[in-house]
This record gives C-alpha cells, structure tokens and sequence, in this order.
C-alpha cells in the first residue's frame, strides 16, 4: 500500500499525529509532510487541525476507500496464490472466548490435514466489536451470535443455539429441600423461572447478546429476578455457579465446557442445565464476512469443518443435563 495512506490511517486512527509518528517510527514532521502531500494530491482537506485533531467528511470516506482497498489487495493475494496452485495464504478469524475453548481445539487440527501452510489469526472478541472489525476491514471473519444486517456484512447461517437455565444440585437442595429430586424430574423438559425470583443470576454483561434475549424475556413475562452479577466469561460463571447458591444462563453449544466439569464435580457442585418454559427465541449462529472480501478455497475449507463440529456439539449432548442417578 502507498506510505502515504498507511500513515494516514494510523493518524486517522490516532487522531494525534506526534502518537501517529512514534507508532510508524517516522518523525512528526515526515508524518504532517506525508499528510499534506496526500491533502494537495486530493484536493481535501482531510483533517480539521484545531482545537484538536478529527477527520473531515472527506478524511472519513478516504479511510473507507483504504479499507476496501486492503480488503482487495488482499483477495488478490490469495486468488493468486490458488491460481499458482499454492495452498498458501493467510486469513483472521474472530471468536467468543468461550466458544473458541471449545471449537478452536477441535476445528485447527482438523483443518491443518488439508492446509498446513495456511496462517491463521484467531481474535477473541464479542459479536458487536467483530461486526464493526470486519466492516472496516481489520478481521477476515468470525463466527456471529444474532449478527446485525448491514450492506457491508455477508452472513452466512451456521447453526442455532437454545438457551439454558444453568443451576447446581446444591442449590436445588437449598430450595426444594427433599423435593428436590421431583422437581428436576418435572423440569428435564422446561423450568419455569418464576421459581427463582429469590436466587441472584450471574449474567454476561448487558450487551452480551444471550443477555439481551434473556432480559427481553423477562421483560416480556413480567419477571423480576434477584440482583445479577455480571460477568463477562461463562467458565466463570459456572464457577460461581458451583461454589454458590446463584444461577446463570447459557447458549447450547456453551454447555459443553459444563459436561466436561461435572466428571469430576462432587454431587452439590454438579451443575444441572434445563430448557427455559416459553423462551423460544434461539440464538443465530453465523459465518460472517465482508462482501467485498472473497471466500478463497482454503477458506469455504474452514467454514465447513467449523460447521460440521457445531453440528456434532449439537448432536452430542441431550435436551437437558441432569446427575445420572436421576436419569
């Protein structure tokens, strides 16, 4: 890319041309010399200097114009190295934490028998902020929850994802006493969150999007639970879950990380997942791109393999967890 725009983008994102400097090694006087030559060249006026630095309308569509640009320059790259028959290339891909805990170990192996020479860039992030990332450019893609529609977004559906009241046999003791037994019975196939109102909720936080169906819900039936905790990693709140008497929720795909703590949890600690009565809005779950960008071979690869492990996560467990001697 021409030096120029690259250290206009640094200084767009900045907005300090001594930080922009310092970032990109060059000295403030070559990084306004750089900005001015590119002002003449356009004829714009890319940033309003005074009483602080900010991008003019036209500083703004020129970041835009660059964007795009990285994004063909980058298909070209990649549809070169396929037309030399290379299977070589490189692409980013987003991800919850979470989830990638439980795909990325699963996903990569199975993707490095086909591509071994492939770089991928895995980012941890949430869907909002990949959202924006991969609009302007700095992401390739990421696995989506409920992505927004936006002209600039590809969104290719993968899978859904129910959500869960997550609860420890302990603290179904505490409530239900000698009942308790019957009432995991009785919910295997739908609880009823009107019996909680008392047990405080560890919660993702609020602009999580499981959050925002879960309090949608509640606001639509009229129920008002205990005060939240709000915490942003689920291993957490399942932590929380099994060491006190709180509750959380979690997507379907997510219950995985549970099945795998409760081999080795003593019998309070287990931690039971039901089906929530009358919650019928599921998480979407989908592959995300910008449309500009071009889905090369070696990554259609991957958007099948991530597919086909979701579908076998999905498959793997049951419509509720419960201790064996239950079942």
């Amino acid at each position: 890319m021409n030096k120029s725009y690259e250290l206009f983008l640094i200084a767009a994102e900045e907005l300090n041309f001594t930080k922009a400097a310092k970032k990109t090694y060059v000295t403030q006087q070559c990084m306004s010399d750089h900005i001015m030559r590119l002002e003449k060249k356009l004829n714009s006026q890319l940033f309003v200097r005074k009483p602080s630095l900010s991008l003019t309308p036209q500083g703004e569509a020129l970041v835009k114009t660059i964007k795009q640009m990285e994004i063909l320059e980058t298909n070209l790259e990649n549809e070169l190295l396929e037309l030399n028959k290379e299977d070589m290339g490189s692409f980013s891909f987003g991800i919850n934490t979470t989830r990638a805990r439980i795909l990325i170990p699963e996903v990569i192996p199975e993707y490095r028998k086909s591509f071994p020479n492939v770089d991928i860039s895995i980012i941890l992030n949430e869907t909002q902020t990949m959202e924006k990332m991969v609009i302007d450019g700095s992401l390739d893609c990421f696995l989506g929850v409920n992505t927004n529609l936006h002209k600039s977004l590809n969104i290719t559906p993968i899978g859904t994802d129910a959500v869960y009241l997550i609860i420890s046999v302990g603290t179904l003791k505490a409530c239900f006493k000698e009942n308790y037994i019957d009432f995991i019975n009785k919910s295997k196939y739908g609880v009823n969150l009107e019996n909680f109102k008392d047990i405080p909720f560890t919660l993702n936080l609020a602009y999580s999007t499981t959050t925002e169906v879960f309090n949608k819900y509640l606001i639509e039936n009229k129920i008002i639970l205990a005060n939240n905790i709000s915490i942003s990693d689920y291993d957490t709140q399942f932590l929380m879950c099994k060491k006190s008497s709180t509750a959380t929720i979690s997507p379907e795909l997510i219950l995985q990380r549970i099945i795998e703590s409760n081999k080795y949890s003593p019998e309070d600690s287990f931690l039971c997942a039901f089906p929530i009565n009358t919650l019928e809005t599921n998480l979407e779950l989908s592959f995300v791109t910008n449309v500009d960008y071009k889905m090369t071979k070696f990554l259609k690869v991957f958007f099948e393999i991530l597919k086909n492990e979701i579908d076998i996560l999905h498959n793997k467990k049951g419509k509720y967890i419960v201790p064996n001697y239950i079942k």
